[in-house]
């Protein structure tokens, strides 16, 4: 199989694809494992963090040969809360919707209506970003965030393993490539409201970005407040700052509205108890695919509500 059928399939969809023989797998966590030894990361931040990458542990594919990497370009998604005074927008950034599920989907795309049914393809669990980037695929931006130019950094990467070769892969790795404009441009430093980009490295102290904390099952200190009302979850400012991004960000409805019971439910920090009321909570984040987020994103929903609740108050 050649490089040009999946890139005719790639254009046609609007994605962008990168290959690379499956040693790359070797020199990526190779990389990260130096990063440690070399105490980049924070204490404990590899191992809760980094460390369920399984790369070829538990592949069911004896004798993989190739690596394929898919960037799909993703919107924002906007949902709607109502309550008695009116209603409340809030965002969930690119990638969070249907995250899992996208995965699946272009596998099965890719193994019927493109490689065949003889091939055998699997979803990667790997440093997505590190390996694109080594193919050239995405540049690096100084926020640790990959880009393409046409998508920005607006796009979610999916992860394959093949068993077939794909001809035309070359042998020799690039040089991870960086965004040009960091050498002179210091806008996400400007905006990161946690100091988690600095000037020193262009490794990001991941452990103080807010989207960590968002992200985490463990409670959010009462010192950091959401940079944002806007975001439910993760910091979109890095993001809308950079000029690599400038016109790139599209936000759509997400087709979701909580009515004004659900909303104050949401918002209550027990336990939801009219069973009608919980289902109807969850069957709503269960056609977003974030039923088990649900805990997570009540938790930061009180949050930047307060925040909008201050703001409202001051004008």
């Amino acid at each position: 199989m050649t490089q040009r059928v999946l890139i005719e399939w790639a254009n046609q969809k609007g994605y962008r694809v990168g290959f690379a023989e499956i040693s790359l797998l070797d020199v990526v966590k190779d990389k990260l494992e130096r990063l440690r030894a070399k105490a980049e990361f924070a204490p404990g931040f590899f191992e809760a963090n980094l460390g369920f990458f399984k790369y070829l542990e538990e592949s069911s594919i004896k004798s993989p040969r190739a690596l394929l990497i898919v960037a799909i370009p993703r919107s924002a998604c906007i949902l709607n809360f109502e309550l008695e005074r009116g209603s409340v927008e809030t965002t969930l950034p690119p990638t969070y919707v249907e995250y899992r599920p996208l995965f699946e989907n272009v596998r099965v795309e890719l193994k019927n209506n493109v490689l065949g049914k003889n091939v055998r393809i699997e979803t990667l669990q790997a440093p997505l970003k590190s390996l694109a980037a080594y193919i050239g695929l995405v540049s690096y931006g100084r926020n640790n965030i990959t880009y393409i130019p046409e998508f920005g950094s607006y796009f979610q990467l999916a992860g394959y393993i093949l068993d077939v070769p794909l001809i035309g892969v070359a042998s020799e790795m690039q040089l991870v490539q960086k965004l040009s404009l960091c050498s002179s441009c210091r806008a996400c430093i400007r905006a990161c409201p946690m100091g988690a980009i600095t000037e020193d490295r262009f490794l990001i102290h991941a452990e103080r970005c807010y989207t960590l904390y968002s992200e985490s099952q463990q409670p959010i200190p009462a010192s950091i407040e959401p940079p944002s009302p806007d975001c439910l979850i993760g910091c979109l400012r890095c993001q809308e700052t950079c000029p690599a991004n400038k016109g790139l960000l599209r936000r759509e409805k997400a087709g979701i509205s909580f009515t004004k019971e659900e909303t104050v439910a949401l918002l209550d920090d027990r336990d939801i108890q009219d069973r009608h009321l919980n289902e109807s909570i969850y069957s709503k984040f269960r056609t977003l695919a974030l039923t088990e987020s649900v805990p997570i994103l009540r938790r930061n929903f009180r949050r930047v509500f307060d925040i909008i609740s201050k703001n409202k108050v001051k004008e």
